[in-house]
């Protein structure tokens, strides 16, 4: 696996201001946000990501969508939460939904240059959801429990070692490395 950075600290993130929310438990996905610290390197080149999530009930919150730049958290986790100041912040990770987050990079000189749709064309068929940041030229892979993740991994490793990309795995459980599906709660 390739990553983007090194977990070393170098700064705190600035807080970002999202509008204010309301959790009425009326069911709507609202925003999450997560404060980021940026490594030696200065990624994530962000300070805070917001991620949409469905409330579960009192301070249970499931994610509804695929993290670009938060560490160790999939769509479909269940996270405890707390309103702070007009803002909904994360406490911990309750629960794994079972979900994989893979994270890639296309490198601009390599042979498919900054296009994210081409790396979109790759996995989509595999069964891997994909959403991509442009502006981060970063594409981040929702790789859904029951899949085999063989051919993924084959691909993001083949992607990186021709010099197409390079990619991060930053939330995979132990049977990503075994080829097996995984065997979280949604599974």
């Amino acid at each position: 696996m390739r990553g983007f950075g090194r977990r070393s600290v170098r700064r705190l993130g600035t807080p970002i201001e999202p509008s204010p929310t309301s959790i009425d438990g009326r069911g709507e996905r609202i925003p999450l946000v997560y404060r980021l610290v940026a490594d030696d390197h200065g990624w994530p080149p962000v300070d805070a990501e917001k991620l949409w999530v469905a409330p579960q009930g009192h301070d249970l919150f499931r994610i509804d969508n695929i993290p670009f730049f938060v560490q160790n958290l999939a769509q479909g986790d269940v996270v405890r939460a707390v309103p702070v100041s007009g803002h909904l912040l994360p406490l911990s990770r309750v629960s794994w939904g079972g979900n994989r987050t893979v994270r890639i990079r296309p490198r601009p000189r390599g042979p498919i240059g900054e296009d994210l749709q081409a790396i979109f064309d790759l996995f989509v068929p595999l069964g891997v959801e994909a959403e991509g940041d442009p502006r981060h030229l970063l594409a981040a892979l929702n790789v859904p429990a029951p899949l085999d993740p063989t051919p993924i991994r084959e691909l993001l490793q083949q992607g990186t070692s021709d010099g197409w990309w390079d990619h991060e795995e930053s939330c995979v459980d132990p049977g990503w490395y075994r080829n097996e599906p995984a065997r979280g709660a949604g599974a």
